[in-house]
This record gives C-alpha cells, sequence and structure tokens, in this order.
C-alpha cells in the first residue's frame, strides 16, 4: 500500500511540474515522469488484464511523446538559427515565431514548418485527451486499473492533454 500511495504522490509531483513548467524540456520531463507511475499503476494493481492495458498505455504515450521531442528540438534548433542562443524558455521562444514551408520529396507538394511542428505536440495531447482515432488505450486501462487510478486518468490525465493544446497553440 505504501509503495501504490508513493507512486499516486510522484504522480502528482508530475503533473504540478506539467502545470509549472516554462522550459520545454522541463515540461517534457515531467510528461515522461507522469507516464512511469501510471504504468506502474495499472501494471501492478490493476486487474484482469493489467499487464496487457499498461503495456498499450506505455506504447501510445511513447509514441506521442516521441513525437513532441522532436517538435521540441526542432524548435529550439529553429530559434538558434535565427537568434544564435540555444533555449527552451518558451516564454523567449514565442517572441520569435517559426516560419518556412518543407518541400516533400517527389514533388508531392509542401507543408509548413509550423504544422509540422504542431503535428508533433497535438499528437502527444491527442494520445493522452484521448482523441479518437488515438483513444484505444483508454478501454483496456481503465478497465484493468484500480478505482482510484481510474479517477486519477479522467480527472487529471485527459484534462492535461487538453491543457497543452491550450497552452502551446
Amino acid at each position: 500500500m505504501k509503495e501504490f500511495i508513493l507512486l499516486l504522490l510522484i504522480l502528482e509531483t508530475a503533473t504540478a511540474g506539467i502545470l509549472l513548467a516554462l522550459d520545454l524540456i522541463l515540461f517534457y520531463v515531467f510528461w515522461e515522469a507522469m507516464l512511469v507511475p501510471l504504468y506502474f499503476l495499472i501494471g501492478v494493481w490493476g486487474e484482469g488484464r493489467r499487464v496487457y492495458a499498461a503495456f498499450k498505455f506505455l506504447i501510445y504515450t511513447v509514441v506521442g511523446s516521441f513525437a513532441m521531442l522532436v517538435a521540441i528540438l526542432a524548435v529550439a534548433g529553429i530559434n538558434f538559427s535565427q537568434t544564435g542562443q540555444l533555449s527552451f524558455d518558451w516564454t523567449v521562444l514565442v517572441q520569435h515565431p517559426v516560419a518556412g514551408v518543407w518541400h516533400l520529396p517527389g514533388g508531392l507538394g509542401s507543408i509548413g514548418i509550423p504544422q509540422l511542428l504542431f503535428i508533433g505536440f497535438a499528437l502527444a495531447f491527442a494520445i493522452k485527451m484521448p482523441i479518437f482515432p488515438l483513444h484505444t488505450w483508454l478501454p483496456p486501462a481503465y478497465t484493468a486499473s484500480p478505482v482510484p487510478v481510474v479517477i486519477v486518468f479522467a480527472g487529471l490525465v485527459s484534462k492535461l492533454g487538453a491543457y497543452g493544446f491550450l497552452r502551446f497553440n
């Protein structure tokens, strides 16, 4: 029982870090730190197909988090090429908007770099919310999790995805 409460407290700390972070790397670290206790809360204290549910949740969120990490590094890299200063501070990054177009190979057209960066962030946030069709991790996680963890999922985790959309739009 002590371990269960400890994991809930780590989850609470990671959530507070997500809400308070002004630095994109710090935001990302707390975003990932939230994943670890949730994985163990489902996988260890869950019921039924808890290992399957925990692993599916892990895979979905890691894929989304990787897309967000690529977008974070791209934003910082573009800012560095514009200003000569490497910064992950959101208050600094918003002062230098990203512009440009990426031409797809084979003459398939082009897409704006801001749109590509949005896709990287949006994928991570949409998976956490969960938005269709990226929601298939949710039913196994809810049915396998203990009641306190389901409450955290429903009341907190999905809202953090919406918070990410609002904050980094």
